[in-house]
């Protein structure tokens, strides 16, 4: 998973540059601070991931209003921005406010000897 302390936004935008990748092995259990900015988990080999995730009642459902463009409140209880690379989360009205380079995990693939 890739994590960045809230304090590095700056006017809302996010270098890449400030987020650090971190391996979570099978079976750890982790929890995010309110502080620490955390980004969807990547898959790290050809099996993908799978996680579960703890969240209070009514996070990700609906707004009650309609969100402006510059809004990062994305959901109820989740703010989200994205990189203009990723064009699904752009399409959907996420805020394009991650810069710099878009980080990719090349998934380690087992040899079939």
């Amino acid at each position: 998973m890739f994590f960045a302390e809230r304090q590095n936004l700056v006017d809302k935008r996010l270098k890449s540059s400030k987020a650090h990748a971190f391996f979570i092995p099978q079976g750890t259990a982790i929890e995010v601070y309110p502080t620490t900015m955390h980004f969807a988990p990547c898959a790290v080999d050809s099996a993908g991931f799978k996680c579960l995730v703890v969240l209070t009642d009514g996070t990700n459902s609906p707004l009650a209003s309609k969100r402006k463009p510059d809004d990062l409140l994305f959901q109820r209880n989740k703010w989200l921005l994205t990189h203009p690379e990723n064009l699904r989360m752009v399409n959907n009205g996420a805020f394009v406010g991650l810069s710099g380079i878009n980080t990719t995990i090349n998934p380690v693939v087992e040899d079939r000897l």
